[in-house]
């Protein structure tokens, strides 16, 4: 089975879960809202942390929408690792 990292994960309208060797299929209940904050930490939890796309991510927006991406759970695990 393929690392956490070199999985990606899906949302599928199908009410079937499944992994595969690259990728892991998840139901529609599973689809985050369409925030920033919340695409971000469904990225962490499912597909773990890829330090090259927040080097990229942090180049193209500004410092402020970092500290208040963080600043929405600031004890939450989530924004821990984008703080971080």
């Amino acid at each position: 089975m393929a690392s956490l990292a070199n999985r990606l994960t899906s949302i599928s309208p199908k009410k079937r879960q499944y992994t595969t060797d690259h990728w892991q299929v998840l139901t529609s209940r599973h689809e985050p809202e369409d925030t920033l904050y919340k695409q971000l930490a469904f990225a962490l939890r499912y597909e773990g942390i890829n330090l090259l796309f927040f080097k990229k991510l942090f180049e193209k927006i500004p410092e402020e929408t970092i500290t208040s991406l963080v600043q929405i759970e600031p004890q939450g695990q989530y924004s821990r690792k984008v703080w971080f």
